[in-house]
């Protein structure tokens, strides 16, 4: 009997349910096309349907109508749930006369000049009704100006037009008259233009611990010991430009390389030992001995970074803070990780070639005063860290080294100069 019974209740129970009954939606427009400008109503009905799961035009109903005004051509989408699952109705509204896209062209001329000589801007554009951004005070969409930058210079102009933005920029290199580097400087932090563009400021002689002996710091850092510079040196404010380097391409008839895309004002990258030093001499420049590099990051003081002995990521391009791409800044974007001679970037945004070979235990050998490096060795120093790298790489102390043939997207320099 209980058996019976319990086979009558489970006949029951399956008879009585059946197939869930079937949910649709529907989703439709009276006109696919439309001018920009226009609106259009979009339909939606639905059968089996309970709510309403997702939709980019608003929908809350499982049925109903609603009037768009796309800006441009537009897939229009509703997912409703039922008895039988969620189901998905889309429909696409083309959009015909959008308004033509601005355009703009921003040229110098000419693009380099002497320090105190002036350059006129020229601008154009298409399809450009404002100004929305200059950084030489433009305010119509096309037009001229005569500037004289102090110094190596980025103009950038962004425009606005019923299409959207468009933006350009130029860079103006401003170089040094022959000989300024010759002379040495007065204070640290007195500054200079070079025959190459940059900005160099005074590192006058002076003594300071170089390496770590922190527990847990690397072997090629130890021992710390103290070392003397005996004459002071020209050391470039930033690193070398991707502008400045194709600037010195375009002269000797040296490829440029062109995965150093990032911007005229970063830095250039993919430049091995060998092409810094090709630069440097094409402008009476060296680059800087390890011992030279350090001193300017750290100083007397032994700085465990440029700008002091706390670790700031507001103050530098690292792995937790880079750039606007996912790579590096424009040089000097952190006027606030100066070194104590006001050199910009010292650490992180790239990787800084040394004149130095490197031997992981040369400061144990090095002498006391103007270290060379050693004289024999397959790789050069690199300093700084870069844009992919921790903070441990950015300390004033953190030695590395790679192979002088190499062209990595990591690796920049910067140049010095001694006085005569």
């Amino acid at each position: 009997m209980s058996l019976t019974g319990s086979l009558l209740i489970g006949c029951g129970s399956r008879g009585g349910d059946g197939p869930a009954p079937t949910t649709t939606v529907r989703l439709t427009v009276a006109r696919s096309s439309i001018t920009a400008g226009e609106s259009v109503t979009l339909t939606w009905t639905s059968t089996n349907a309970t709510s309403v799961v997702s939709s980019n035009f608003g929908a809350t109903a499982v049925s109903g109508t609603k009037s768009v005004s796309p800006a441009a051509t537009t897939t229009y989408s509703i997912t409703v749930r039922g008895s039988s699952g969620d189901k998905t109705a889309t429909v696409t509204v083309t959009v015909d006369g959008l308004p033509a896209a601005p355009t703009l062209a921003l040229t110098a001329t000419p693009d380099e000049v002497t320090q105190g000589e002036s350059t006129t801007l020229a601008w154009t554009s298409t399809n450009a009704t404002s100004v929305v951004a200059s950084t030489f005070g433009a305010t119509v969409v096309g037009g001229t100006k005569t500037v004289s930058p102090p110094s190596t210079t980025t103009y950038t102009l962004t425009v606005l037009g019923p299409g959207g933005r468009a933006s350009d920029s130029v860079t103006v290199i401003v170089t040094g008259m022959a000989g300024s580097l010759d002379a040495p400087g007065v204070a640290a932090g007195e500054e200079r233009l070079g025959l190459d563009g940059g900005t160099y400021v005074w590192v006058p002689a002076g003594e300071f611990m170089m390496g770590s002996e922190e527990t847990g710091r690397h072997d090629q850092e130890k021992p710390q010991h103290r070392v003397q510079l005996t004459r002071g040196f020209w050391l470039s404010r930033c690193e070398t430009t991707n502008a400045q380097y194709r600037r010195f391409c375009k002269a000797t008839g040296r490829e440029f390389p062109w995965d150093s895309d990032q911007g005229h004002d970063h830095p250039v990258t993919w430049v091995s030992w060998h092409d810094a030093q090709a630069y440097c001499a094409q402008y009476g420049l060296r680059l800087p001995t390890e011992a030279e590099w350090e001193y300017s990051a750290r100083g007397a003081e032994g700085r465990q970074y440029p700008w002091g002995n706390e670790w700031d990521e507001t103050k530098c391009c690292y792995w937790g803070n880079r750039g606007p791409k996912g790579f590096t800044y424009p040089v000097g974007s952190f006027p606030s990780g100066a070194s104590w001679c006001g050199a910009l970037d010292l650490a992180g945004n790239v990787w800084e070639w040394c004149e130095d070979r490197y031997a992981a235990d040369y400061y144990s050998y090095s002498p006391g005063s103007d270290p060379q490096g050693p004289q024999e060795g397959m790789y050069r120093v690199i300093r700084s860290g870069s844009w992919g790298n921790s903070s441990d790489y950015c300390r004033t102390a953190y030695r590395y080294r790679d192979h002088p043939d190499l062209q990595e997207f990591l690796f920049g320099f910067r140049p010095a100069a001694s006085p005569r």
